[in-house]
Parts: structure tokens; sequence; C-alpha cells
């Protein structure tokens, strides 16, 4: 039998590793006081995936992605057990956090979910593009 490596393992962190790449891209150009990659700042730490601070700003990402290119978001995965972006996780990781400034962002490549009644279309849309504005 051969061995398969870390193909599969890797295959669910593709889009982490694109987006923190971007990221470090970034820092060529921008000042960063501190950067970090997969590191938990305290036990059950939701956003671990990536850590920057710009100035008084810290962001936190926590990527998420799925092979399957159909999957939508349910609301269901905010109240799941078995999920692990449960609101009362993200929530917790927010709470024990050392400062309420920072911003918490949720990354993840699911479609948006077919019940629209849960969405709300905000007018000001903050990406990747323009996040030197954070």
């Amino acid at each position: 039998m051969k061995g398969r490596g870390l193909t599969p393992a890797h295959q669910g962190y593709r889009y982490q590793d694109i987006f923190t790449a971007y990221f470090f891209m970034r820092c060529l150009s921008e000042r960063y006081e501190y950067i970090s990659v997969d590191k938990k700042r305290f036990d059950g730490d939701i956003f671990d995936d990536l850590h920057i601070q710009q100035g008084l700003l810290t962001r936190h990402f926590q990527v998420k992605s799925s092979r399957n290119e159909t999957k939508q978001f349910h609301h269901s995965q905010l109240y799941r057990k078995s999920s692990d972006i449960r609101i009362d996780l993200l929530f917790d990781s927010f709470l024990k956090s050392d400062s309420k400034e920072d911003l918490y962002i949720l990354c993840a490549t699911w479609l948006p979910p077919v019940e629209t009644k849960y969405l709300r279309e905000t007018r000001t849309c903050k990406s990747i593009e323009n996040t030197s504005s954070w």
C-alpha cells in the first residue's frame, strides 16, 4: 500500500495557506507589529488561524473551507453541538480576549444560505482588498 503523505490533511488548509500568504505579502508594504499563524491565545480559542496587530488594532481570523464546492452555509451550523463554529464558541473567544476593540473575522468558502431570511445587506463591505482601512 502506497502512503499518501500529508495530502489529505493539507487539502483542508489550502485556503488558509493562501489567505495567510496574502497577508505575509502585504507585510512587505504595510507595517505589522505582530503576526502569528495557527496559535491559540487561550484554551478554546476559535479564532486561531491568523492574528495581525497593526497599530492599536488586532485582527483575529478563522478560515473555514470545504472540499464540497456546493456546500452552503446553514444557520444550524451556529448552534449544532458538533459544529466548530457554534455561536457560543465564537462569543467565548471574543469574551476571553484581552481587548474588546479587536476584530474577529470568520472567513468561509461556503456558498450563501438558501434561506435568505437570515441575510441582511449592508451598505459597507469590508474585504481583503480594503483591509488597510480597518
